[in-house]
């Protein structure tokens, strides 16, 4: 399923049944997940992409996607995690902005230790929010589990360190019987800025830390 949203460039493919939907978002550049069941949703990442519609409307750090979340989260439903990925800003930037448009569902953010540790280093402003950017990045929660439940969906959260120390791959795996009952007929996975849909980032291999965990996060994927 593809849409565009509202009057803006940005898009969303993905797949729904019922009350679940899963959706790949972005404005043309940058890409972020998100996923609701059973009246509960969650983002993984928050660009701070900033952009002008063809329709020549302005949609400054970030606003796109709470225009997006917002046209697509079904009535009732209550966005309950952004989970941060790694530590680069450009995907993380707009958290802030997301968390104070959808204050009223109080979402929770949350990272790997390493990420909460480079993010709450950085903190000049205040205990809860990051300086330095449009609305100030929430300190995420450290999560220690490798599962995260969302309604009746799955998700993996494992370490992956394939782009950065402490990045997270996620996996929404249709094997699973509880994601299967909620009608997920494809495993997804997410490893940001390391796998790419249509695209082989061998040109510095995308600037990543350490070659070797690239290449385990790649073949992992492959099964």
């Amino acid at each position: 399923m593809y849409k565009q949203i509202g009057g803006n460039n940005a898009t969303a493919t993905g797949s729904s049944e019922g009350t679940t939907a899963v959706y790949a978002l972005t404005e043309g550049a940058y890409f972020c997940m998100l996923a609701e069941s059973g009246g509960e949703a969650v983002l993984f990442d928050a660009p701070e992409a900033s952009f002008t519609s063809s329709f020549g409307e302005k949609f400054p750090n970030g606003t796109w996607l709470t225009a997006s979340i917002d046209a697509l989260l079904s009535e009732g439903t209550k966005l309950k995690y952004i989970v941060y990925t790694h530590r680069h800003w450009d995907h993380m930037g707009a958290a802030g902005l997301v968390v104070e448009y959808f204050a009223a569902d109080n979402p929770t953010a949350i990272a790997s230790r390493r990420t909460r540790l480079a993010v709450k280093k950085r903190d000049t402003k205040d205990p809860n929010t990051v300086f330095g950017n449009n609305r100030g990045v929430p300190v995420p929660e450290w999560y220690q589990e490798e599962v995260l439940e969302v309604g009746g969906l799955r998700f993996t959260l494992e370490k992956a360190n394939a782009h950065q120390g402490g990045d997270l791959m996620v996996t929404l795996d249709k094997h699973d019987p509880q994601n299967a009952g909620e009608g997920i007929d494809s495993t997804i996975f997410m490893v940001t800025d390391t796998v790419f849909a249509g695209w082989a980032p061998f040109y510095s291999v995308n600037i990543v830390q350490d070659v070797s965990d690239f290449l385990e996060a790649l073949d992992e994927i492959n099964g």
